[in-house]
C-alpha cells in the first residue's frame, strides 16, 4: 500500500481523537486576539481598558475570563454565552431589560458588564 493511501486515515484519526481543546481556539486564541487588537488602541482606549483591568491584570488575561468564569460552578449558567446563532432576531426591547437567563451572546456580555462594573466598584 503507498503512503498516500494511509497518510489521510491516519490524519483524519488523528485529528478526531485530539482532545476538544485542540479543535477550538482556546485560550491561546482569545489572548492573541486581545494583544493584538490592543497595539491598536488609542491611548485614551488604553487608559479606560486599563481601568477596569483587575490589579494590573493583562488585557489577554481578561480575554479569557468568561472563558474561566463560566466553568467555575458560580458561572456555569454561562456556558451557552460563548456564541451566537446567526438566525436569531435582534433582541427587541433594550439589551439591558432582556432576563438575565437569557442564553443569548447578544444578552450576555451586557450581563457580564455588570458583574464587572459591580466588582470594580466595590
Amino acid at each position: 500500500m503507498h503512503l498516500q493511501t494511509l497518510l489521510l486515515p491516519a490524519a483524519t484519526t488523528l485529528l478526531l481523537t485530539l482532545p476538544p481543546a485542540t479543535q477550538a481556539w482556546g485560550f491561546y486564541g482569545h489572548k492573541t486576539v486581545a494583544l493584538l487588537a490592543s497595539r491598536y488602541f488609542l491611548p485614551e482606549t488604553a487608559q479606560f481598558v486599563q481601568t477596569y483591568l483587575y490589579r494590573g491584570q493583562s488585557i489577554m488575561d481578561a480575554a479569557v475570563w468568561a472563558d474561566r468564569y463560566a466553568h467555575i460552578p458560580l458561572g456555569r449558567y454561562s456556558k451557552t454565552w460563548h456564541y451566537i446563532d446567526a438566525q436569531d432576531d435582534p433582541p427587541r426591547p433594550p439589551v439591558s431589560d432582556l432576563p438575565i437567563d437569557d442564553e443569548r451572546v447578544v444578552t450576555a456580555n451586557p450581563q457580564s458588564l455588570r458583574i464587572v462594573y459591580q466588582r470594580h466598584d466595590t
